[in-house]
């Protein structure tokens, strides 16, 4: 058995485990955090809901959008956090130095929060939120980034990708002329989409009949 073990063992290539650990790092950044998002966006509205965890909070003095608001913004917090520790320990176990770091942090925290905003949304429109997530992010967002047109920048699987320098695009016979990638206009890009996607779901929580929040 040892001999078999070591013949298998030998067909491993030398570097198996840094590709491993590199696919990981992508994943991580694009469409890990947009599936953790996926998760972590029911916690602040519908979770609330559903577990009457909200109605002390919706009986107090506190405007509604702005429970909406903080709880949104911890749970994106929470998860870039996690997400960012979870990069550092892949980095370290990879052998990599930190230069990269720095911009890989921010596509997550930035992905983080305009993801958490998006699928808050999608909770608050329709019960079946997770479901419906997935297929957003399935069928509309992650192909839409790899379209070699502009409309790619309504994406944002594509400014997370841009961010975290591993955009994938799709590949045609004619070079129709793909927009230049910007880091900064993407960063700023996810800043403002998940500012808006959370004044909408905040927007979309107040004006529901508090009955059917509690």
């Amino acid at each position: 058995s040892l001999n078999y073990l070591h013949y298998f063992l030998s067909m491993v290539p030398d570097n198996a485990g840094n590709e491993a650990l590199d696919s990981l790092r992508k994943l991580l950044i694009a469409p890990g955090i947009a599936i953790a998002a996926i998760l972590f966006s029911e916690l602040p509205i519908r979770d609330g809901i559903r577990q009457r965890t909200l109605l002390y909070p919706l009986l107090g003095p506190v405007p509604r959008w702005i429970l909406v608001v903080v709880r949104t913004v911890a749970t994106g917090a929470i998860l870039a956090f996690s997400a960012i520790i979870l990069l550092l320990i892949i980095r370290f176990l990879h052998g990599e130095g930190l230069s990269q770091l720095p911009q890989e942090a921010m596509a997550i925290a930035l992905a983080s929060f305009a993801y958490t905003g998006l699928f808050g949304v999608v909770h608050m429109v329709t019960k079946r939120g997770l479901f419906a997530g997935l297929a957003t992010l399935l069928i509309f967002d992650s192909p839409l980034a790899q379209l070699p047109f502009g409309i790619r920048r309504l994406s944002l699987s594509y400014h997370t990708q841009v961010l975290g320098d591993q955009l994938v695009e799709l590949q045609l016979p004619v070079d129709l002329g793909t927009p230049e990638n910007s880091v900064v206009l993407s960063a700023i890009t996810l800043l403002i989409m998940a500012a808006v996607f959370i004044g909408i779901a905040s927007f979309l929580f107040s004006k529901k009949p508090l009955g059917e929040l509690c």
